[in-house]
């Protein structure tokens, strides 16, 4: 892989563990809202300075993805985090509608993925992504003696 390929890697990823950030406080919140099943959740006022430390972080990852990044990953880019920005919003707005909830999460599941897939077009590396895939049952833990 090439430099360039190496620090567009390096770009994309920072970029996507910025958003993820922010993914995962909304998952907190609405699960302290009976949205979901977060075994960590959060009250609006526990999560009241994590968005904007979120949001601190992607920033600058964001400028060095559209210095860096191909037109197509930084348009699926665009796309994931105005959903993730829309989750955002519902949570700290205390949203109650299980239904527009739902269609929020299946929004980022889609985007997320987008932003993936272009990525991995992008540095040429083979299609699909794990997240997506069957989990293997584990191999059984064989007994202590």
């Amino acid at each position: 892989m090439s430099v360039f390929r190496q620090r567009r890697l390096v770009v994309y990823a920072d970029y996507a563990r910025s958003v993820k950030k922010t993914v995962t406080v909304a998952y907190r919140v609405a699960a302290r809202n009976g949205h979901g099943t977060h075994p960590h959740p959060l009250t609006s006022e526990e999560a009241r300075p994590l968005p904007a430390e979120a949001n601190n972080e992607r920033d600058p990852s964001g400028e060095a993805l559209i210095m860096l990044g191909s037109v197509a990953v930084v348009e699926k880019a665009r796309a994931w985090v105005v959903t993730v920005m829309e989750m955002e919003r519902f949570v700290h707005d205390g949203g109650q509608d299980r239904e527009a909830w739902q269609a929020l999460l299946e929004r980022q599941r889609a985007g997320r993925e987008g932003y993936y897939t272009a990525v991995r077009e992008d540095l040429g590396l083979p299609a699909g992504h794990s997240a997506r895939r069957p989990i293997r049952a584990a191999d059984p833990v064989p007994p202590q003696r």
